[in-house]
């Protein structure tokens, strides 16, 4: 009878430890889920011609758990799961709002009821991974303006130029640097309809290193033609790709240049 009692006592260690071992399968489940969600995500960009800006760290949504995202205006975000169609930010970790009343058999829907409201929400954010959105901050409240392309549209060892102002605009480069073998691109003022398409949008491709000159000109409404505004040099890089901005200035009737990297995401 000893020896049976021992034996009971000897096992109950291996069943906790065969019911963690299983809690920690499921839990390293679920994070490689998540984790497989995000990668599908669009990663994002802020563009404010009026500078306005969002907190450098925000929290998002990533299933059951809440990650930490950087939004600059300089390089693309890591990859972000949208949940119905929006990306929902706070200022804060909601995870402490969650503490005690989350069960493993909640659904992730059932989280929105529990959480503080969102401090600033991003909506019609496409299903689809490999997409880019720019990110335009309101002056007020947490609506935030989200424009998307694929990332298959602006590839690596190229320069692009995206036209989101209200002004016709013509793009001219050069790859020997004089303008002797100058080609002109015209870009269609934005629509929000049309998107980020063939129209508003131009690409420069070509080899590592490659220096290409390029001029800009815009005709704003009572503009006879075109005037030009920005002279320089772009430079293509196998490493990553330049995408410049223009849009609206508010401080006059011209565009402004906005631009940022994009790299392959890790």
């Amino acid at each position: 009878m000893a020896v049976a009692v021992v034996a009971a006592v000897a096992a109950q260690p291996v069943q906790a430890q065969d019911k963690g071992s299983k809690a920690d399968k499921a839990e390293a489940k679920a994070d490689k889920a998540e984790a497989a969600a995000a990668k599908k995500g669009v990663r994002l960009v802020v563009c404010s011609a009026s500078g306005e800006s969002l907190p450098h760290t925000l929290y998002v949504q990533q299933g059951k758990k809440f990650a930490a995202v950087n939004l600059g205006a300089r390089t693309l975000s890591k990859p972000i799961a949208q949940v119905g169609g929006e990306i929902k930010f706070w200022k804060e970790d909601p995870t402490s709002a969650l503490a005690g009343k989350l069960k493993d058999k909640d659904a992730e829907a059932d989280i929105a009821e529990l959480l503080p409201p969102a401090d600033y929400t991003l909506s019609g954010v496409p299903s689809s991974s490999k997409m880019v959105g720019i990110v335009i901050p309101a002056k007020e409240g947490g609506k935030l303006q989200g424009l998307f392309f694929k990332e298959s549209d602006f590839p690596q060892s190229g320069v692009h130029l995206i036209n989101l102002s209200p002004y016709p605009v013509q793009m001219t480069t050069s790859e020997k640097g004089d303008y002797s073998d100058s080609k002109v691109k015209a870009l269609s003022p934005f629509r929000k309809d049309d998107g980020i398409c063939d129209k508003n949008s131009f690409s420069v491709k070509g080899e590592d290193g490659q220096q290409v000159a390029f001029a800009i000109a815009y005709k704003a409404q009572g503009m006879k033609t075109f005037k030009r505004f920005k002279m320089s040099t772009l430079a293509v890089s196998s490493r990553q790709s330049q995408v410049t901005v223009l849009l609206k200035d508010p401080t006059r009737d011209q565009p402004k240049m906005l631009s940022f990297q994009m790299m392959d995401a890790k």
